[in-house]
């Protein structure tokens, strides 16, 4: 069957004014009525209870909602198609779609529309029973709108009633006019927002139906759990778990066990749990076929995606999006396909089967897909016309130039090589940087992006180019204004938008406006200015769909300079004093509230932090023991070098520290954490989080942690910290720590094995030989009285918000074992002085002492030379422990003193060493000797464990020494 594709029409007759204006209030007395009809549907029920309820908020006269006109004497202002208004003529011809009219005849007002026959009584006071906000034709509201808006210059910026601007006044008269339309994107126009404020529900359910929001269909998301509670396994809801039907590994993406999938609070003690699915495998194909099928049909999938009911007059859309993830099938088949294709052609392939597997079981189905992340570029493969594709696209991010082109562009190629075959959608995310401040990076106050002229230049951009739905993924505290303009544009794509944000900072802000405009106008000035953007960020454009990483602390705070706070500060001060009315001073204290205050304190609290940046963070080298499997209780803890560092959160010296140790083998950190004769120890009524220890360990700052709390009453708790495409994903470990924990009198024992493969982040496993980093607490807090500690104190009381003061664990190599390759036949390279894999140390100036022959090295040198030390180094360096012995055998002969020696390096990557020991060897001798020499590696301070060394001799002034025949063994200390 062919599918069907229905253009976007906005069918729109030109809006006519009646020549004489209605009195609806006169000296705060009613002259006007709402009728209804006897029995009117739910949309104009509470459409009727909001145009009474702005009259009132206007006038202070409550209009009366009633069945029937009364005398005919008052101007009757009909809401809702009714008998009543079918006898004055309306609405004429039936409504279609999200239609809605506008109109008057005589002394009477119609506003009518499309509506769903839902004849629930609505209370107005409960907005659990207004119309649904999605898939729920309530046109007629649309029309009171209309009607409110520009009858009566109402506007709808923010929640309740101190959102709402109007002009108050006893005599209210409007002119009315006619108005026959549908809303500019047809498909939907809708906002998911993760902020809303407390207590507000029914203000927020009220503001998304005053700006006109709605879905009708095509809308997508990550959608493919369904085949998870059916063919992986029983989850841990009884209504999901009562899905399952059998277990079908084969749908899901092989190669990743134990990777984080979304739904993994559902499989809790599944370490299995795949990530992703399957896309090559029939069975994968077919599932989702009859998940369509069922949907396309009416029928409700359980446990499926969030219900998407068909609309009359519409075409419907099955939603197909793999989990937010790019975890993709290794499996023999998806690994071929991707060795020679981008994801984006496997996604799209799928869709493209998907579509026509649907067509035979549900003919005239459609598929809504997103172009997002791996998915975002078009593929080569000419897409099934019966799909719908939603772009997702960071505008949040658009002030970047090298963003703006990589994401527009792929845009501009949907646009105009599939715009005209069909509906293109587009996700909106305006989260950042309040997202990453608080989400992602944690350091919660920030400098604000604010954007509301870019906002109406790409929507605008969006209407024209044919755009037939909008969802807007969005921080409504920051960007109210951002949203309205776009849910403005996106209802009606002729609106004047310079008109627009002229407007709103008149009618909000009143006689504040012109110092908040010139605040908002400064502000996206600085924000879409490519020459503020730090250099690491000019360098580094990030693409991808949701667009994080350029709000960092530092990148963030790199914008909001004190001078450019002190410049905004001006106009807020302004702002402040100009502001007149109740109305206006409360509508710029909610911006400072919301906005302004908090990046006051974000700077204060910033260059705070960078005071204490500072200060020293401590560093670590654990030393690589043998082999104990995750078995801590049998780790020898007591020959380990305890930790140094403790203090205060906030860096102050304590009066008492526990004795920390760290020790690994080639899967386990070991951690033993012993505490004494402390009041915290006792405590039993406390909960795990005032009374723990913790530990956080990452494999670099700023990304991904593991968390691990344990109390001495024994309980524990262990997270995984993930962000993944920009969402924070965490998720309570079952048991991936193994932690002995026991409290005897006033002495508290934690042994714990933590597997290097539970700390999650991007890259590859940690591994001997890795830097990762770390911090442990000791949580103490009673009575508001915080006692806490920590290794590397953070200067914050939010462990979270002090992961940047995370130390460096160096994690060691294992010792070398047996005999070592250091070239002990000092063997060379054809006129090299020196034998292979060794050095001489000397300055540049200075000519060169040593000579190699037939594999005898000699110190020599003229009468200069001969006045200094001559040293030779071995370039190759070697893993060791405390406690090793190192045991070198060579000969030699000549005369005066010489020394063989060993550099012992206890932290490498800092090139800090330490020539801890040598052997003097007073020479007088003609001939060869064999000597052997004993060295016993021991760290050489606190906080310094050694790892590596190498090999030296030396001779000293004026001796004369000839080497042979050396040979190293190291024998590790078990």
């Amino acid at each position: 069957m062919k599918f069907l594709f229905f253009c976007a029409i906005a069918m729109t007759i030109p809006t006519l004014s009646g020549s004489e204006s209605l009195t609806l209030v006169r000296d705060g007395k009613p002259e006007s009525e709402i009728i209804v009809g006897s029995k009117p549907v739910s949309a104009a029920q509470f459409a009727a209870l909001e145009l009474q309820h702005i009259v009132k908020l206007i006038t202070g006269a409550e209009l009366e909602i009633k069945a029937i006109p009364s005398d005919g004497k008052k101007v009757g202002i009909y809401v809702g198609e009714s008998e009543e208004a079918r006898k004055l003529g309306f609405p004429g011809k039936p409504f279609d779609r999200e239609e809605y009219l506008v109109d008057f005849k005589g002394n009477n007002i119609i506003l009518m529309g499309n509506d769903r026959p839902d004849f629930r009584k609505v209370d107005y006071s409960n907005f659990a029973t207004f119309p649904g906000i999605n898939f729920y034709y309530r046109s007629t509201t649309y029309a009171v709108y209309d009607f409110i808006e520009d009858a009566m210059n109402v506007r709808f910026y923010a929640p309740g009633d101190e959102g709402t601007t109007c002009r108050k006044r006893s005599t209210l008269e409007v002119k009315p006019f006619q108005r026959r339309r549908h809303p500019g994107m047809d498909a939907f126009r809708r906002i998911a927002s993760y902020q809303i404020e407390p207590g507000r529900a029914r203000d927020y359910s009220l503001l998304f139906l005053r700006w006109r929001l709605n879905s009708m269909y095509g809308v997508a998301n990550h959608s493919v759990y369904g085949i998870f509670w059916r063919y992986w396994g029983k989850a841990k809801s009884p209504h999901l778990a009562k899905l399952f039907i059998e277990k079908r590994p084969e749908y899901f993406a092989s190669g990743y066990s134990g990777r984080l999938a979304s739904i993994g609070s559902e499989y809790p003690d599944d370490p299995e749990l795949p990530p992703q699915l399957c896309l090559s495998h029939p069975g994968t194909l077919a599932y989702f076929t009859w998940e369509a099928a069922e949907q396309s049909a009416g029928r409700v999938v359980p446990g499926g995606y969030a219900w998407m009911p068909g609309m009359k007059g519409q075409p419907y859309y099955y939603n197909f999006q793999e989990d937010d993830n790019s975890y993709h099938c290794k499996c023999p088949e998806c690994t071929a396909f991707l060795s020679k294709n981008p994801y984006s052609e496997m996604h799209f392939d799928f869709v493209n089967r998907l579509a026509e597997s649907i067509d035979k079981k549900a003919p005239g189905t459609g598929v809504a897909t997103l172009a997002y992340n791996d998915s975002m570029g078009m593929p080569k493969k000419e897409l099934h016309p019966a799909v719908a594709v939603m772009m997702c696209l960071s505008i949040q991010s658009w002030y970047h130039p090298g963003t703006y082109a990589f994401q527009f562009g792929k845009y501009s190629e949907w646009v105009r090589k599939e715009g005209k075959k069909r509906p293109l959608m587009i996700w909106t995310y305006m989260l950042c940087p309040a997202h990453e401040a608080r989400i992602i990076y944690r350091y919660n106050k920030f400098f604000p992006f604010l954007y509301p002229w870019k906002t109406a230049e790409y929507f605008k951009t969006f209407t024209r180019d044919g755009i037939r739905g909008w969802f807007g993924e969005t921080n409504l505290q920051q960007h109210m204004l951002e949203t309205y303009i776009a849910a403005r544009i996106t209802y009606d794509p002729s609106v004047d938008t310079d008109k627009l944000i002229d407007e709103y900072f008149d009618l909000y802000y009143g006689r504040a406006g012109k110092d908040m405009k010139a605040f908002y106008s400064e502000l996206e000035n600085i924000c879409w200015n490519p020459d503020n953007m730090p250099e690491v960020s000019k360098k580094s454009p990030i693409t991808g769909s949701f667009v994080y990483g350029y709000h960092t602390e530092k990148r963030n705070w790199h914008y909001g300079t004190a001078e450019r706070m002190a410049s905004l500060q001006k106009h807020m001060d302004n702002a402040l004093k100009s502001a007149s009315t109740p109305e206006e001073k409360a509508r710029v204290k909610r911006f400072v509230d919301l906005i302004w205050g908090q990046a006051v304190e974000g700077r204060k609290e910033f260059e705070f932090r960078e005071n204490a940046r500072k200060a020293p963070i401590p560093a670590t080298t654990v030393p690589y023991l043998k082999e104990y499997d995750g078995n801590a209780e049998k780790v020898h803890f007591e020959s380990l070098k305890p930790l140094e560092s403790w203090s205060t959160l906030e860096g102050e010296k304590t009066d008492w520290k526990p004795d920390i140790r760290l020790g690994m083998d080639a899967k386990y950190l070991y951690l033993s954490y012993v505490e004494k004769n402390t009041p915290a120890i006792a405590r039993n009524d406390a909960s795990l989080w005032s009374n723990d220890i913790e530990i956080f360990l990452a494999k670099r700052i700023g990304s991904d942690f593991l968390q691990i709390a344990v109390a001495p009453d024994g309980k524990t708790e262990v997270y995984s910290s993930r962000i993944i495409n920009g969402a924070l994903h965490l998720r309570k470990l079952p048991d991936p720590v193994k932690i002995a924990s026991r409290r005897q009198d006033s002495k508290w024992e934690v042994k714990m094995a933590i597997p290097f493969k539970a700390v999650p982040g991007f890259g590859p496993a940690i591994k001997a030989g890795d830097t990762i980093f770390g911090n442990i607490f000791r949580t103490d807090t009673r009575k508001q009285v915080n006692k806490s500690c920590a290794w590397s104190p953070i200067f914050t009381v939010d462990y979270r918000e002090g992961l940047f003061r995370m130390g460096p664990i160096h994690l060691t190599l294992p010792s070398a074992k047996g005999e070592i390759d250091v070239n002990g036949r000092f063997t060379s390279i054809s006129g090299s002085p020196v034998p292979n894999e060794w050095y001489e140390l000397k300055k540049a100036d200075e000519t060169d002492t040593i000579s190699t022959k037939d594999g005898i090295v000699k110190f020599g040198g003229d009468k200069t030379s001969l006045m200094r030390h001559r040293y030779l180094l071995s370039r190759k360096i070697f893993q060791c422990k405390e406690g090793d012995t190192i045991t070198l055998t060579f000969k030699a002969k000549g005369s005066g003193g010489f020394a063989s020696g060993i550099y012992f390096y206890y932290d490498m990557r800092k090139g800090s060493s330490n020539l801890v020991t040598h052997a003097l060897n007073p020479m007088s001798k003609d001939k060869f000797e064999e000597m052997t020499v004993r060295y016993t590696v021991k760290d050489p301070a606190k906080e310094q464990v050694v790892s590596h060394f190498r090999l030296m001799f030396y001779a000293f002034p004026e001796a004369r020494l000839e080497i042979s025949d050396l040979a190293a063994t190291v024998e590790p200390k078990e």
